[in-house]
């Protein structure tokens, strides 16, 4: 059964736990990933982890015991090698977030355009299905607000709870929400 610890009750946990001085962590196991040329997100879906990087086009799958079993492209990249993409094209994925069982999403930071405008859903039952889109008006709107002026777009994570998606920017500490399905029609131009 698929479990995920919601992003919400994590920074709880630890402004609790940040409050007990004698807070100790042990690092239980440490496993470098040969090829993965960097980590920005990773769910866990029945007994396989997926992962995505700031600096790759790719989405990882990793087995239990984390090595690499498939890369699926989620953009179309001349600029990639197999080891890591020039700043300046790269499409910034920060964030992976697990909508269902079934389910990934994939944004973009929007930090430049319009390399990283980028949206990807990941449906994950009987083979990979990717739909991508690009969110330029998305993030246009989103540079427009109030709360975004005098700063950047700059989305690091996503969480969904409710029905909701929040977009965490990174400029200003800004949490952005959405029902998702509105969203999802947003983008699709419905």
């Amino acid at each position: 059964m698929f479990k995920h610890i919601k992003l919400l009750i994590v920074i709880s946990i630890i402004t609790q736990a940040c409050n007990h001085q004698n807070m100790e962590i042990t690092i239980l196991n440490i496993k470098k990933i040969e090829n993965l040329p960097s980590g920005s997100g990773i769910v866990k879906s029945g007994d396989l982890y997926y992962a995505i990087g700031d600096d790759t086009p790719l989405l990882y799958s990793l087995d239990k015991d984390f090595n690499i079993i498939a890369k699926t492209p989620l953009l179309d990249s001349v600029n990639f090698t197999g080891e890591r993409m020039l700043k300046s094209t790269k499409p910034d994925f920060e964030s992976l977030e697990m909508v269902s069982e079934n389910e990934l999403i994939v944004f973009g930071s929007g930090s430049k355009s319009p390399e990283r405008n980028v949206f990807a859903r990941i449906f994950l039952k009987d083979s990979l299905r990717i739909e991508k889109y690009d969110v330029s008006e998305l993030y246009s709107n989103l540079k427009n607000l109030t709360v975004l002026q005098d700063s950047e777009l700059n989305i690091e994570a996503t969480a969904i709870s409710n029905k909701q998606i929040y977009l965490f920017n990174r400029k200003k500490n800004v949490v952005i929400t959405f029902e998702y399905e509105a969203l999802i029609r947003f983008i699709k131009g419905e």
